[in-house]
C-alpha cells in the first residue's frame, strides 16, 4: 500500500503466537467485549445478519443494531518498522455479508505517544 512504501519493516517471527486473556479485557476498559471463537461467532453473525433480520420482518433501525451487537472485532498482529517508530495494524469488524468494514492503519511514535498518521484504503460494505 502506498502509504507503507518506504517502511522497512521487522520481519515476522512465524514462532511467536500473541493470545489474549479474559483477563487482558478488564485492562483494555470495556465491559463491552468479550473473546469468542471467530468460528462459532461466524454462525452468530449469520443468524443476526441486518439483511437477513430486514427479510424477516424486523425494521431496518433495529435489524442493523441488532447485527452490530453481534458482530466479530478482529485486530491484527501489529507490525513494527526497524525503529519502532511506525506501526502498521489493521482492524476488522463483521456484522454479516453486507454489514462490516476494515482498515489497514499506520501508527506513529511522537513525544513517546502513537498517534494515527494514515488509514490506508479498507472497504465498507
Amino acid at each position: 500500500m502506498s502509504c507503507f512504501k518506504g517502511l522497512l519493516l521487522e520481519k515476522i517471527s512465524p514462532n511467536i503466537v500473541h493470545r489474549f486473556s479474559a483477563g487482558d479485557l478488564d485492562r483494555l476498559g470495556s465491559g463491552t467485549l468479550r473473546l469468542v471463537d471467530p468460528e462459532a461467532q461466524a454462525k452468530v453473525i449469520d443468524e443476526h445478519d441486518p439483511g437477513k433480520v430486514i427479510g424477516n420482518g424486523k425494521a431496518v433501525d433495529d435489524a442493523v443494531e441488532e447485527g452490530f451487537s453481534n458482530g466479530l472485532l478482529t485486530v491484527s498482529e501489529i507490525r513494527f518498522d526497524k525503529t519502532h517508530t511506525h506501526a502498521l495494524v489493521q482492524f476488522s469488524f463483521r456484522c454479516g455479508m453486507l454489514c462490516g468494514n476494515a482498515t489497514p492503519m499506520l501508527m506513529e511514535k511522537r513525544n513517546c505517544v502513537w498517534r494515527l498518521k494514515a488509514m490506508c484504503g479498507g472497504y465498507v460494505s
